[in-house]
């Protein structure tokens, strides 16, 4: 047998816990705030997903899901699955509003995609090329 080249893992500062925590919170924080106001019966949200077309229940649907992608934010081992989850739901905004010719209403869910990608892309390849490598039995 081959015998495995580790190196140890180096003792994270609490400058690095800061940069990773940081934006985890807050990204959270946002999602938990605009998925709660999916829950509102007279929030503007009302009419937007009647624009969608699909029924009140997509509205809840998304509110769940952007609640659940914060959550998931918060949790170490299951955070990549967060971001995966929240980029997804912006994606599909930023493309509500553009197909529907309001491209300036993307720019909101727009930039919260970017601050996805930006904080957590890299968690993301990471976790994906860290499952390929594995050997399977």
């Amino acid at each position: 047998m081959q015998a495995l080249n580790r190196t140890p893992a180096k003792p994270r500062g609490a400058i690095d816990a800061f940069k990773t925590w940081l934006p985890r919170v807050a990204l959270a924080i946002v999602f938990v705030l605009f998925g709660a106001l999916k829950f509102a019966a007279h929030s503007m949200y009302v009419r937007i997903f009647d624009q969608i077309g699909l029924g009140q229940w997509f509205r809840y649907f998304t509110g769940v899901t952007e609640i659940g992608g914060a959550v998931l934010l918060l949790i170490p081992r299951a955070a990549f699955v967060g971001f995966i989850l929240l980029g997804c739901t912006m994606a599909g905004a930023v493309s509500f509003w553009i197909f529907n010719h309001n491209a300036f209403a993307a720019l909101i869910p727009g930039t919260l995609l970017l601050a996805i990608i930006g904080f957590g892309g890299a968690e993301v390849v990471r976790r994906v090329a860290g499952a390929r490598r594995r050997p399977s039995a």
